[in-house]
């Protein structure tokens, strides 16, 4: 009778062992899937009454995998009721490790045209060690300084 609790104990233990490494196990599988992600977190776009805007953009890696090359583009509108011009940039780091932040700040060339209350299409883009492009799209309202 004894031998047989002894049995059941060991027993119980080897299985709670086994649930125990299991989930710890199951637990650090998904939490080393990789997740590929980027935000943009702040786009601002001021402009005075002549010259050109300035442009300021915070990103975030949201994901847990490393980006390389972020780039951004504005696409906005040169003539008043005409064709749209792209304005590009590269973020720097040109690198941006899992949960990590950069800001851009930069003049946007041939934008003395902007008017006060437009907006324009942003975008950034994130080039994966993988090889694949992630991207986050905004929108930029022009604003006074």
């Amino acid at each position: 009778m004894q031998h047989t609790k002894e049995v059941l104990v060991l027993a119980g233990l080897t299985i709670a062992i086994a649930v125990i490494a299991g989930a710890v196990m199951g637990g650090s599988s998904i939490s080393q899937a990789q997740s590929e992600d980027l935000e943009i977190k702040e786009i601002t776009l001021m402009k005075g009454s002549s010259g050109d805007a300035q442009l300021k953009v915070k990103i975030k890696n949201a994901g847990n995998s490393p980006l390389d090359t972020i780039t951004g583009q504005l696409n906005f509108d040169t003539i008043a009721g005409g064709g749209m011009d792209s304005f590009t940039f590269v973020f720097t780091p040109t690198s941006l490790g899992p949960g990590a932040s950069t800001v851009y700040v930069g003049d946007v060339t041939a934008s003395s045209g902007m008017l006060l209350g437009e907006y324009f299409t942003l975008s950034v883009n994130g080039t994966t060690q993988q090889g694949s492009t992630i991207q986050d799209t905004g929108i930029a309202s022009v604003s006074r300084f």
